[in-house]
């Protein structure tokens, strides 16, 4: 079976993703090949393509709302919360599977206009030596802070699972402030020539 997974959580990331790679997991248990589309301020989009689209066999949105539900008429989707794929992300699945019914989308609405504020471009990063979690609530809280500001801001996580969101040279060199907030030692030679601001162990 192909499935499209999509997660995301207006509480945070860190649900975001956990819940993610908990159903990703399960998924793979089931022998289903799985694309996953996580939604939040900190990973950058890796929406399904069309073909994976028309490919898929069943969409489950672990989530409040589909995003741009257009894409998914005719599709065999499930929609729930995503609090109720935590607890047994095996059983989410097999209701989906079992209870999905052909979507059909909403009708479109006007999109809000973009903001023109004058915000600052920020890059940072998060470590945490003990895993993900402390990590991405790092993340989240640098990501909602900046966005309040009217900041754009893009968040590097490093933790057990290794580097996620990697920000790209180009990301770093069009930067105004770069952000260290880590509890282990990060290497700022990337950042040679940007504004830093850190709050971490660093190696010089």
């Amino acid at each position: 079976m192909n499935l499209i997974l999509i997660t995301a959580c207006p509480s945070g990331m860190a649900t975001t993703f956990l819940a993610a790679k908990r159903l990703e997991q399960a998924a793979t248990r089931l022998g289903w090949n799985v694309h996953v589309e996580m939604h939040g301020e900190i990973a950058p989009l890796q929406a399904a393509s069309a073909e994976q689209i028309a490919n898929a066999d069943l969409i489950v949105v672990a989530a409040d709302h589909v995003p741009a539900p257009e894409r998914f008429e005719g599709k065999r989707l499930f929609q729930a919360p995503i609090a109720s794929a935590l607890p047994d992300p095996s059983a989410f699945l097999s209701q989906a599977k079992r209870e999905a019914p052909i979507y059909s989308a909403p009708a479109a609405t006007a999109a809000a206009p973009a903001s023109s504020g004058n915000g600052k471009k920020i890059v940072a990063v998060t470590a945490c030596p003990t895993g993900v979690a402390h990590t991405f609530m790092a993340a989240e809280a640098l990501a909602e802070a900046g966005k309040a500001m009217g900041h754009q801001i893009r968040v590097e996580t490093q933790g057990s699972v290794g580097a996620q969101n990697k920000l790209t040279e180009a990301e770093i060199a069009d930067a105004d402030v770069v952000v260290l907030a880590c509890d282990i030692e990060a290497d700022p030679s990337r950042f040679a020539g940007r504004r830093i601001f850190a709050r971490l162990p660093v190696t010089r």
